[in-house]
Protein backbone atom coordinates (compact mmCIF):
# COMPACT_ATOMS: atom_id res chain seq x y z
CA UNK A 1 0.00 0.00 0.00
CA UNK A 2 0.65 3.40 -0.50
CA UNK A 3 0.23 7.04 0.00
CA UNK A 4 0.57 9.91 -2.28
CA UNK A 5 0.64 13.54 -1.84
CA UNK A 6 0.93 16.65 -4.15
CA UNK A 7 4.43 16.05 -3.30
CA UNK A 8 5.22 12.96 -1.21
CA UNK A 9 4.97 9.50 -1.77
CA UNK A 10 4.86 6.98 1.57
CA UNK A 11 5.45 4.03 1.13
CA UNK A 12 7.39 0.61 2.40
CA UNK A 13 10.68 0.45 3.26
CA UNK A 14 13.52 -0.43 0.71
CA UNK A 15 17.10 -1.83 1.13
CA UNK A 16 17.75 1.15 -1.00
CA UNK A 17 16.96 2.93 1.70
CA UNK A 18 19.77 2.31 4.16
CA UNK A 19 22.33 4.45 3.21
CA UNK A 20 20.65 7.66 2.69
CA UNK A 21 18.51 6.45 5.79
CA UNK A 22 22.01 5.93 7.41
CA UNK A 23 23.11 9.75 6.17
CA UNK A 24 19.89 11.46 7.48
CA UNK A 25 21.04 10.16 10.82
CA UNK A 26 24.34 10.71 10.92
CA UNK A 27 23.57 14.76 10.52
CA UNK A 28 23.61 15.86 14.65
CA UNK A 29 20.67 18.11 13.63
CA UNK A 30 18.22 15.11 13.05
CA UNK A 31 19.44 13.13 15.76
CA UNK A 32 19.59 15.61 18.50
CA UNK A 33 16.71 14.50 20.99
CA UNK A 34 16.93 10.96 19.70
CA UNK A 35 19.26 7.82 19.37
CA UNK A 36 21.49 8.11 16.47
CA UNK A 37 21.16 4.70 14.07
CA UNK A 38 24.11 4.71 11.28
CA UNK A 39 24.88 1.11 11.87
CA UNK A 40 24.21 -0.51 8.90
CA UNK A 41 22.86 -4.04 10.20
CA UNK A 42 20.92 -2.30 13.00
CA UNK A 43 19.13 -0.31 10.29
CA UNK A 44 18.46 -3.21 8.77
CA UNK A 45 16.88 -4.67 11.69
CA UNK A 46 14.92 -1.52 12.39
CA UNK A 47 13.54 -1.58 9.09
CA UNK A 48 12.15 -5.10 9.31
CA UNK A 49 10.86 -4.29 12.53
CA UNK A 50 9.01 -1.51 11.00
CA UNK A 51 7.85 -4.17 8.46
CA UNK A 52 6.77 -6.51 10.75
CA UNK A 53 4.99 -3.61 12.87
CA UNK A 54 3.15 -3.14 9.79
CA UNK A 55 2.07 -6.11 8.74
CA UNK A 56 0.91 -7.21 12.60
CA UNK A 57 -0.61 -4.02 13.40
CA UNK A 58 -2.16 -2.41 9.98
CA UNK A 59 -0.44 0.87 10.76
CA UNK A 60 3.29 1.97 10.97
CA UNK A 61 6.08 3.80 9.85
CA UNK A 62 6.17 5.03 6.05
CA UNK A 63 8.99 5.73 4.26
CA UNK A 64 8.88 9.05 2.57
CA UNK A 65 9.85 9.79 -0.68
CA UNK A 66 9.79 13.30 -2.79
CA UNK A 67 8.08 12.46 -6.08
CA UNK A 68 9.87 14.94 -8.09
CA UNK A 69 13.71 13.66 -7.78
CA UNK A 70 12.33 10.13 -6.70
CA UNK A 71 14.38 10.66 -3.60
CA UNK A 72 14.18 8.93 0.50
CA UNK A 73 13.83 11.76 2.75
CA UNK A 74 12.58 10.48 5.91
CA UNK A 75 9.99 8.54 7.38
CA UNK A 76 6.53 9.59 9.58
CA UNK A 77 3.93 7.46 10.94
CA UNK A 78 2.41 5.86 13.94
CA UNK A 79 3.55 3.45 16.30
CA UNK A 80 2.86 1.28 19.20
CA UNK A 81 4.80 2.45 22.44
CA UNK A 82 7.33 -0.22 22.81
CA UNK A 83 7.87 0.43 26.86
CA UNK A 84 6.03 0.45 29.48
CA UNK A 85 4.91 3.41 31.35
CA UNK A 86 1.65 5.03 33.57
CA UNK A 87 0.26 6.14 29.74
CA UNK A 88 0.57 2.72 27.42
CA UNK A 89 0.11 1.48 26.10
CA UNK A 90 -0.55 3.83 23.87
CA UNK A 91 0.56 5.03 19.93
CA UNK A 92 3.21 7.33 19.14
CA UNK A 93 3.52 9.40 16.13
CA UNK A 94 6.98 9.60 14.84
CA UNK A 95 8.58 11.73 12.21
CA UNK A 96 12.07 12.03 10.66
CA UNK A 97 13.31 14.09 7.83
CA UNK A 98 16.55 14.73 6.23
CA UNK A 99 17.54 19.00 7.12
CA UNK A 100 17.37 19.55 3.48
CA UNK A 101 13.96 19.10 3.67
CA UNK A 102 12.98 21.03 6.39
CA UNK A 103 10.55 23.75 6.49
CA UNK A 104 9.02 23.24 2.86
CA UNK A 105 5.51 22.89 4.50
Amino acid sequence: MELRTKRLLLRQWKDEDVEPFARMNDDPRVVRYIAKLTDRSAIHAWINEQCEHFKKHGYGLWALERLDVAEFIGFCGVVNVAYQAHFTPAIEVSWRLHPDHWGHG
